[in-house]
This record gives C-alpha cells, structure tokens and sequence, in this order.
C-alpha cells in the first residue's frame, strides 16, 4: 500500500497529489516495498528558512528537506520555481525531482560518498525516466 499526504502551505499553479503518488508508487515497486507512506508539504522561502536554521543550523532556504522520525518530505515551493527556470524545465519537473530526491533520503539513500551519490542519482533517473 502507498500512501502519500499533500499538504499546501502556499499557493500553487496545480495539485501535485497525482504526481508525488506516481512517483511514490514507482519507487515502491523499484525497491520492492509493501507499503510506503509519506507526507508531503509545500512550504514558503521564510517558512523553509526557519526549518533549514532549526533542524540544520543553516540560516539559508534550501529546496527540500526530510524529515525520518515523522517520514515527511518538505518542499520550497518558490525555490522549485526559481530552479525549474534556471535549469530550463517546468515546475512539476523540478517539483517531481525535489520530492523524489527527499522520498529517497527517507528511505536512507545518501549521496555524500560517491558509491552512495552514483546510486541514489541512478535510481532518481530510473524513476524519472518513468514518469
């Protein structure tokens, strides 16, 4: 069973319930999961900022952060926008790529070594490729 939560804590141009429950699904089945149940928010610039510094001791906005203790993805949704433009893609394809890199984190994919990075950027690929 896969279960994903979409809270909107900013206004956006579309729901990305569908998506993020594709993405969920397809990630499940990859890595052979039974169940698979996250919740996600779309947050603010300042919103994040506060989350970054808190949890991070970053007094920055990233784009995405995951928390595994409430097994919940964070998404800054203007930092998805500004992203997408700079990387010359749409807003669902940044939003897509941000919500899966935290899914993944979630489940315990790292990239800090390079073995880790070839395989967690590999598996987001795959997934990507699919969508």
């Amino acid at each position: 069973m896969v279960k994903v939560e979409v809270n909107y804590l900013v206004k956006t141009p579309q729901k990305y319930e569908a998506l993020f429950g594709e993405i969920a699904c397809l990630v499940a089945r990859e890595l052979k999961l039974n169940q698979l149940e996250v919740s996600v928010a779309l947050v603010s610039g300042p919103a994040m900022r506060k989350l970054n510094n808190r949890h991070r001791g970053k007094d920055s906005i990233t784009d995405v952060l995951s928390f595994e203790e409430i097994n919940e993805v964070i998404i800054c949704f203007s930092r998805a926008r500004k992203q997408a433009r700079e990387n010359r893609q749409t807003v669902r394809e940044e939003v897509a790529f941000l919500f899966l890199h935290g899914l993944l984190h979630l489940l315990r994919f790292d990239h800090k070594a390079k073995s880790q990075k070839i395989k967690m950027f590999g598996l987001s690929q795959k997934i990507l490729d699919r969508l």
